[in-house]
């Protein structure tokens, strides 16, 4: 994984809502996963989805890696490190999408990720070879 992961040229963050015990997000998957880590023993009571989308520089071909976080607890905290209660979290990012997607509400302001954001790797610009 560590080889493939190096060799993408570039990816994308993490984005989206319904991640958080969602597990109709992996049920096309199949029953036996390419890579597992066990962390810790046992199931846990949630789950996380993650995915992101890479690519290799010169192929032309996308990847979309995708797996899920099984834990016990989770802290979320604000940018000033003022906690949020989990299901405050939760409720906020479900109206925030809701709205997004016209389902109710006013659409939201244009929101800009800041140079900082949080990232597992340092991003690489995508360079477009047309």
């Amino acid at each position: 994984m560590e080889a493939f992961s190096a060799a993408l040229g570039g990816w994308h963050s993490m984005y989206g809502w319904e991640f958080l015990d969602r597990p109709a997000r992996t049920a096309d998957w199949p029953g036996e996963p390419s890579l597992t880590v066990d962390l810790r023993p046992g199931p846990a009571p949630h789950t996380l989805f993650w995915f992101t989308e890479g690519w290799k520089a010169g192929e032309g071909t996308g990847y979309c890696i995708e797996g899920t976080v099984e834990f016990a607890g989770l802290e979320v905290t604000r940018a000033d490190g003022t906690p949020v209660p989990v299901e405050e979290f939760i409720a906020d990012a479900r109206h925030y999408w809701d709205v997004l997607f016209g389902r109710r509400g006013a659409p939201p302001q244009p929101q800009v990720v800041p140079a900082a954001a949080p990232s597992w790797r340092q991003p690489v610009p995508f360079e477009d070879e047309d």
